[in-house]
C-alpha cells in the first residue's frame, strides 16, 4: 500500500511565540522524511535597548532574556562590564554570586527536567519538581524582594546582602532537594516508558553539533567554560558528560548537573557562614570606584567581552562602551544554534519523538530573537 507525503506546520502552541518557529515536517505515515525550519522574529530587541544607557542601567534588561535562568544572563553581563572598566570583585561577592547563579541553574534543570518528563506522561515528577521551584522563588524573594526579575548583581559587588536566615532557608531546600535527587533518578531515568522513548533517539556525534552546553557535554566533551575563565572564581567542579549523545545522555547529563549544582550552592553557603565571609562591608575599594569613573570619563571606544557556561549553553556577551554609555552590544546565546539542530535531530524518526526531542534541546525563545 502506497502512502501519501503530508505537510505538516509544527511550531509552539503560545500565541507570541507562532512567529518564532515555523517548522514545516514532510512526513510519510508517521515518519518525518524532511524538515525546514524557520526561526522568525519575537521583537524583544533586547540588543538595541542596551544602546545609549549606561552599563549600570542595563542589568535589568538581562533579567529578561532568558527568563528561566536570570542570574546566569546578569552574571556574563556584569563580568563583562567589569573586565571593560577593570573592576576587581571581592571573594565575599564572588561566593555569594556563585550562590545566586547555581541556583538559577538549578531553577533552569528542575523546570526542563520536569516539562519533559510531562510531555512523556510522567506527570508526578511534573508536580514535585515544581513545588521545588516555588521553595527557590521564595527564598529569592527574601533575598531580593522580587521572585522572577530581581537584578541582584551590580558592578562589583551584589545590590542587596542576604541575611543569615535566607541562607539558611536556602541550605535547606538544597537539601531538600539533593535527598529527592535519588527519588528522582528512580521515576525518571528508571522508568521503562522514558527509556524506550528516549534512549538512542535524536542521537547526535560531537563532531556535528556546533553548540554547547549540556547537549555538548551529552556528546562525550568535557568543557564547562566557567573552569576555563578565572574571573567567575571557580575552582574546581565536576562535569558530568555522556556517552551517545541522545535524548537520555542529555536528560543524564542535566540530572548530574543538577547535583554537582545543589552541592556547589550548599559548599558555599556553608563557607559564607563559617568563615564569615558575609558583605558587611562595601562590596568594591574606593580605588577600584575611582578607576571605573576615570574609564567612564575617556572618550575613547572601550571593548569588553565574556563568555559564560549559561545553564543551556555558552552565553557570550561583547560591549563597546564610550563615556559610561554603552554604543553597541552583541549578545550571542545558545539557544538559536540548539534550535537550529532540530533539523538535523528528527530526521527519519517518528513525529512523536519531536516533541520529546524539543524538551532535550532546552530553548527560551526570548533568548532566540534579540
Amino acid at each position: 500500500m502506497q502512502t501519501r507525503m503530508c505537510t505538516l506546520h509544527f511550531g509552539p502552541a503560545h500565541p507570541a511565540a507562532h512567529g518564532v518557529l515555523r517548522c514545516v515536517m514532510y512526513i510519510r505515515g508517521e515518519w518525518i522524511v524532511g524538515v525546514v525550519m524557520t526561526v522568525g522574529l519575537l521583537h524583544r530587541a533586547t540588543e538595541y535597548l542596551l544602546e545609549d544607557r549606561s552599563v549600570w542601567n542595563n542589568v535589568a534588561y538581562m533579567d529578561r532574556l532568558d527568563y528561566v535562568s536570570m542570574l546566569c544572563m546578569e552574571y556574563c553581563f556584569v563580568a563583562c562590564c567589569e573586565a571593560m572598566l577593570t573592576i576587581r570583585v571581592t571573594t565575599a561577592s564572588s561566593i555569594l554570586r556563585i550562590v545566586g547563579a547555581e541556583q538559577a541553574r538549578v531553577q533552569n534543570h528542575l523546570l526542563n527536567i520536569a516539562c519533559h518528563a510531562g510531555d512523556i506522561g510522567c506527570v508526578t515528577a511534573l508536580l514535585y519538581l515544581f513545588e521545588d521551584r516555588e521553595l527557590l522563588y521564595d527564598c529569592m524573594s527574601m533575598w531580593t524582594g522580587a521572585r522572577m526579575h530581581v537584578c541582584l548583581f551590580v558592578l562589583g559587588g551584589l545590590r542587596c546582602i542576604p541575611s543569615v536566615r535566607m541562607l539558611l532557608s536556602l541550605l535547606d531546600v538544597m537539601t531538600s532537594i539533593s535527598i529527592r535527587h535519588a527519588l528522582l533518578l528512580n521515576v525518571i531515568l528508571c522508568n521503562r516508558v522514558f527509556i524506550s522513548r528516549c534512549m538512542l533517539v535524536g542521537v547526535i556525534a560531537a563532531l556535528e553539533f556546533i553548540g554547547s552546553g549540556p547537549m555538548l557535554r551529552a556528546c562525550g566533551v568535557s568543557w564547562d567554560s566557567r573552569l576555563q575563565d578565572t574571573s567567575y572564581a571557580y575552582t574546581s567542579l565536576a562535569i558530568p558528560v555522556g556517552s551517545t549523545g541522545c535524548s537520555y545522555d542529555r536528560m543524564l547529563v542535566r540530572l548530574m548537573e543538577l547535583a554537582t549544582s545543589t552541592a556547589v550552592v550548599a559548599m558555599c553557603i556553608s563557607a559564607s557562614i563559617a568563615l564569615s565571609v558575609m558583605l558587611t562591608h562595601g562590596s568594591v575599594s574606593l580605588h577600584s570606584i575611582l578607576h571605573g569613573f576615570q574609564q567612564d570619563k575617556s572618550d575613547s571606544l572601550i571593548f569588553g567581552l565574556s563568555c559564560y557556561e549559561a545553564p543551556k549553553g555558552e552565553l557570550c556577551v561583547c560591549i563597546l562602551e564610550q563615556s559610561a554609555v554603552v554604543w553597541r552590544t552583541y549578545i550571542r546565546p545558545a539557544d538559536l544554534l540548539h534550535l537550529l539542530c532540530m533539523q538535523h535531530l528528527t530526521l527519519g524518526l517518528a513525529l512523536s519523538d519531536a516533541v520529546m526531542i524539543l524538551g532535550t534541546v532546552d530553548v527560551v525563545f526570548g533568548a532566540v530573537d534579540l
